[in-house]
């Protein structure tokens, strides 16, 4: 999962790994669960979800991890782009 990438990359022990792993499984768990009980097909539709959901993380791993909730987003939007390239 991509809380491996950001826990490596930002040295973060085994305890803040796995609040950032369920922080982000909630967030594609919630935004899943959203698009499928709306019946969401259009991208468009569906970004308004995953904006909503990422709002939601964000500010979970504020409340953790201060203002670096917005780098650990970011790097788990890296892991996915790397992971989708492979």
């Amino acid at each position: 999962m991509y809380s491996d990438y950001v826990a490596e990359q930002m040295s973060m022990s085994e305890e803040q790994k796995q609040i950032v792993y369920q922080v982000l499984l909630d967030r594609m768990y919630n935004s899943n669960a959203e698009i499928k009980s709306k019946n969401l097909t259009m991208q468009k539709d569906k970004q308004v979800v995953y904006a909503a959901q990422t709002k939601i993380a964000q500010e979970k791993l504020k409340s953790e991890f201060g203002k670096d909730s917005w780098k650990i987003l970011k790097l788990s939007n890296e892991a996915r782009k790397n992971a989708e390239k492979k």
